[in-house]
């Protein structure tokens, strides 16, 4: 079921990693179109992501087909009025479709997942070893 809805941002893809996201999920391509998978849902009603060079003209949660709105400067795309909780039991999806294929600025390159892993290291061990961190108490509440 999962796999009716959110197939495009599997089938015929490339690996991505366009902005900084890998705290958030998985990114995957095709075309002009960025896939946003997101394995770790915090609830925030809008998300930043540094360090997308294509400019993006609409942004679609693919999970309600929802068309969310957007603010894009030279350093980030901001997306807004995202809901409280996740809407569906495996990972949203939000597709970018940009106005070419999806680039990271050359700054944003080294911050990247192809970067350096150990940079992730704190954060890794705040999040435990639960996909879903708001579900599950983190280890030092248990």
């Amino acid at each position: 079921r999962w796999m009716d809805v959110h197939g495009e941002a599997i089938y015929g893809t490339d690996g991505g990693d366009v902005c900084e996201f890998i705290t958030y999920g998985r990114q995957t391509t095709r075309g002009n179109n960025l896939y946003l998978l997101i394995r770790f849902w915090d609830g925030r009603d809008s998300l930043r992501l540094a360090g997308l060079k294509t400019r993006v003209h609409r942004a679609t949660l693919l999970t309600t087909h929802q068309e969310l709105e957007f603010e894009q400067d030279e350093e980030a795309l901001t997306l807004k009025g995202l809901p409280s909780t996740s809407l569906t039991e495996l990972f949203p999806v939000i597709r970018l479709e940009c106005d070419g294929p999806p680039k990271a600025h050359d700054w944003a390159v080294p911050r990247l997942w192809t970067g350096d892993p150990r940079r992730f290291t704190r954060w890794a061990a705040e999040r435990g070893t639960t996909v879903d961190a708001f579900r599950t108490p983190r280890r030092e509440e248990a």
